[in-house]
């Protein structure tokens, strides 16, 4: 059963494809990705200036810059959150470092020039 939450998080995930779409549609890979590594790189700016309007800009913008990433690939955002184990875990900058780090290895690995480690 959808919960509110769940078709707001549809609602967003839908209205993000719509703007990118008419602004020109998604941008390759690995520049969206470079964009996750940019704005990580503010938010971690943000929170060291322990500046509160910084914080929420930039994680706003990493959550846009993410969702338009999903939708690129037609991933569901309800179920990989749902699925996620970060449910469990507190989040620390370091932990979504790690994880745009992971993500960078697998863009890098299917789009990028850089040959696969074995």
């Amino acid at each position: 059963m959808m919960e509110f939450k769940d078709i707001r998080i549809k609602e967003l995930q839908e209205t993000i494809h719509q703007v990118i779409l008419n602004l020109g549609g998604y941008w390759e890979p690995l520049a969206s990705f470079t964009r996750v590594a940019e704005e990580l790189g503010e938010l971690a700016q943000a929170i060291l200036n322990k500046n509160q309007q910084s914080i929420a800009s930039e994680t706003a913008d990493l959550f846009i810059i993410t969702t338009s990433i999903a939708n690129q690939y037609m991933a569901n955002l309800i179920e990989s959150y749902e699925n996620s184990s970060l449910l469990n875990e507190e989040i620390s900058l370091l932990h979504l470092q790690t994880i745009a780090g992971e993500l960078g290895r697998r863009l890098n690995h299917y789009e990028g020039l850089k040959k696969p480690k074995k």
